[in-house]
């Protein structure tokens, strides 16, 4: 499963992945199978489980923290809206005490979308002391519904962009 490489970040390749979270506030929770450690094909053909059971985390991670329904704060204990960066060490060291089994949820049969990160790894990497979180506040106006992540990210970087100048 590598192609996990996406961009190096002083020198390190790091691994960018992004998430829409679900609820409100203190109920923020992060779905089931949100983040992805491959993509596509049967999660029960060879190849996927050859991919499967090879995996050893290389990368750190940064995570694009979205959420529907933002209302524009972030609880500690809770995701965080934002970006947050996972270094390589704190995945390496979630991987081991979790092991394959913990750390890998499998795909589902006929999904196609591939294997993702378990949801308890995903808080422990989230809950790590090394791991830095960056919130934003991505507060858009109720009318406003962009077509794809893509739009949204165009959006807030002309608005960064409007307000430097």
């Amino acid at each position: 499963m590598d192609g996990q490489k996406d961009v190096h970040l002083y020198d390190k390749p790091v691994s960018i992945k992004a998430v829409t979270c679900g609820g409100k506030g203190k109920t923020r929770r992060i779905p089931a199978s949100s983040i992805k450690l491959s993509w596509g094909g049967n999660a029960e053909s060879e190849t996927k489980k050859k991919q499967r059971e090879s995996f050893n985390p290389q990368y750190g991670m940064i995570i694009a923290s979205f959420a529907l329904h933002f209302d524009g704060t972030n609880h500690s204990g809770k995701w965080t809206v934002g970006l947050i960066y996972v270094p390589q060490h704190v995945v390496e060291a979630v991987f081991k005490k979790l092991k394959l089994e913990g750390f890998v949820k499998k795909g589902s049969k006929g999904d196609g979308r591939g294997d993702s990160i378990s949801n308890k790894a995903l808080t422990e990497l989230h809950d790590h002391a090394d791991t830095v979180k960056i919130e934003i506040n991505w507060k858009m106006p109720a009318s406003w519904k962009p077509k794809s992540d893509l739009d949204f990210w165009k959006h807030k970087i002309r608005q960064l962009r409007d307000e430097e100048e």
